[in-house]
């Protein structure tokens, strides 16, 4: 399997030791295109996210960028990166998790956390009286794209897709279904396709956000994450809207803890 574009790896050692239960080549186990704002401690919350390292004292140690089936030995230097100012935003190449005591091989395990891919209503032309009524219920609330700005009175209603937040079925399962505030539609509707569970977005943005390649961080001032190397929508904020704050406050932060940074960092 080919590697993922990222300028910023993180790899399970080979256990050159020999123990039966460690691993005979090493593992890229975390990563991502850093665009330069990322911070140490930013980085050590997606870890913690996503990975379970069987010993409680370790770190991550930088080897060379070109290194990409790194032992022990390969480090260019002792300092656990993790262990640095926190606010300082963490250097892009390579890095390895150690024992930061002796600097040796740990066996690391990726969480059972998974991604959920998002359900994709592209536009309003549908035949689906539901979808319809979903899309229409969005735009009119949302009136732009929340991420490019973009106005739907400025553009082709073609243009803009409604992205679901969470998979209804997770929306479902966290109770979040006791929020949805829909006015004016039949309740059944409301309770199918809420739009406090929906964004209106671009093709561009939908079609990233579909695939968790950008996130929206509500901890953050809505800030915009975008995985992608071309990083196209990396430091934007997401527009405000006419939706309850509290409300997609909930919904943003169970899919951002949940899903968004397990994949984009750890899923090989």
């Amino acid at each position: 399997m080919s590697r993922r574009i990222r300028n910023v790896s993180v790899f399970m050692t080979k256990d050159t030791a020999g123990d039966s239960i460690g691993s005979v080549h090493s593992k890229e186990i975390a990563g991502f295109w850093q665009h330069g704002n990322v911070k140490i401690g930013q980085f050590r919350k997606w870890l913690d996210l996503c990975i379970f390292v069987a010993e409680s004292e370790w770190g991550i140690y930088p080897i060379a960028t070109d290194n990409v089936d790194p032992s022990d030995g390969d480090i260019i230097s002792d300092v656990d990166v993790l262990t640095q100012d926190p606010e300082q935003v963490l250097p892009t190449g390579n890095y390895v998790v150690l024992n930061r005591e002796k600097l040796k091989h740990v066996e690391v395990y990726l969480s059972n956390t998974h991604y959920e891919r998002q359900k994709t209503s592209p536009n309003l032309n549908t035949s689906d009286g539901r979808k319809s009524s979903f899309l229409r219920r969005v735009r009119k609330r949302d009136e732009r794209c929340v991420i490019t700005g973009r106005l739907v009175s400025d553009e082709e209603p073609v243009l803009f897709g409604a992205a679901h937040i969470l998979p209804v079925a997770l929306f479902d399962a966290k109770g979040f279904e006791s929020i949805a505030t829909d006015m004016g539609v039949p309740l059944e509707d409301a309770k199918l396709d809420p739009v406090s569970n929906a964004i209106l977005l671009t093709p561009s943005a939908h079609t990233l956000y579909h695939y968790r390649l950008i996130s929206i961080d509500p901890d953050n001032d809505y800030a915009v994450t975008d995985f992608t190397k071309p990083g196209e929508f990396h430091g934007c904020r997401m527009y405000s809207t006419k939706r309850e704050k509290s409300v997609i406050e909930s919904v943003l932060s169970t899919c951002s803890s949940d899903t968004t940074i397990n994949k984009r960092c750890c899923e090989m």
